[in-house]
């Protein structure tokens, strides 16, 4: 999920009560932080393989959680240390209330299809229940619109000389909107995913079957189906008739040494550990090969985000390896 949503998150989960148990500190910035901690991963980042490699893993893990809400904990207790000195530090509540948040945030990239490392560092499995985009506009802006108006009523009532409203019912109320909307998204899903199982794909029976969610429309999702033989990709509109004829076929590829070559570089391994439905080619260039991968869940997406998630490697006449490089959103062409 954005850090957007991680933040308002944690906002609400403070203003709907759990302010309430960290008194005389910042129970608002401990949730925050909190829901934001796990993405530390991406400072130490970096792009390509790297990338893959480290984000969504160990600091998106139950295991890791404590770890990142005492860090958010110590925190805070500089900021507190500064500003209330002559106050107690309430170091329980506030472990708990960072605690909380960055459970927030693992549990709500547990359901993108991204896929987290949740089980780290006993698993390596991604996890993923793809019920939500990692761009929830429709959620987002929920929740901002929700959140937003007490504020603005309290300006008015400011203005009037009128008492102060309470931003409490509007963060239970996006407690709740979330909730309800989870569960529209996970019925949404296991309807899809139920439709693309019933069908037969250019005469072969699915293997698997996956669902992935649209940005900005609920009953819109992406399918992709393993037949053994190929993959197959198409849409489903939850609102109009199923057509598993209008699918488009992935062949895999002829075994080359090209392709060989390129399996063995650092991004395609961890690009491949990163994929869920990866296919690849290898076209011919006038000064070797250019060898392609890329993940067929993203060959979707609202605002022209089309076949994302992709791998390009570089080789010469000899299938020595000149450049590879990862793109969520590649600027080369690809097929």
């Amino acid at each position: 999920m954005d850090n957007l949503t991680h933040t308002l998150t944690g906002v609400a989960l403070s203003k709907a009560g759990l302010d309430r148990f960290a008194r005389g500190t910042y129970p608002t910035w401990l949730l925050v932080l909190g829901a934001n901690s796990p993405d530390i991963d991406t400072v130490l980042a970096q792009s390509g393989g790297r990338y893959l490699e480290i984000h969504r893993g160990l600091s998106h893990s139950l295991a890791f959680a404590p770890v990142l809400a005492a860090i958010t904990m110590g925190v805070v207790w500089l900021a507190h240390r500064r500003w209330k000195k002559d106050q107690p530090y309430p170091w329980l509540p506030s472990f708990l209330l960072a605690l909380v948040g960055a459970l927030s945030h693992v549990w709500m990239d547990f359901i993108t299809p991204y896929g987290t490392r949740v089980l780290a560092p006993f698993s390596s499995a991604r996890l993923a229940w793809d019920i939500c985009p990692v761009l929830d506009l429709w959620q987002m802006m929920v929740i901002l619109m929700v959140l937003i108006l007490p504020w603005l009523f309290r300006i008015i009532s400011e203005e009037i000389g009128a008492r102060r409203g309470s931003f409490r019912p509007a963060a239970i109320s996006v407690l709740i909107f979330l909730a309800a909307w989870w569960g529209v998204r996970a019925t949404a899903h296991a309807r899809a995913v139920a439709i693309l199982d019933s069908h037969i794909y250019r005469g072969h029976d699915p293997k698997r079957v996956s669902a992935f969610p649209n940005t900005g429309n609920p009953l819109l999702w992406h399918g992709v189906v393993d037949t053994g033989e190929t993959f197959e990709e198409l849409d489903v509109n939850l609102l109009e008739d199923f057509d598993p004829t209008r699918s488009r076929s992935f062949y895999p590829p002829e075994p080359s040494p090209a392709l060989d070559a390129a399996k063995n570089t650092r991004t395609v391994r961890a690009f491949l550990d990163f994929a869920v439905y990866p296919w690849s080619y290898v076209e011919r260039t006038e000064t070797g090969y250019q060898v392609v991968y890329r993940d067929l869940r993203y060959e979707y997406g609202t605002m022209k985000i089309r076949k994302g998630a992709a791998v390009r490697v570089i080789l010469d006449e000899q299938f020595r390896v000149l450049q590879e490089e990862f793109a969520f959103r590649p600027s080369w062409q690809i097929r």
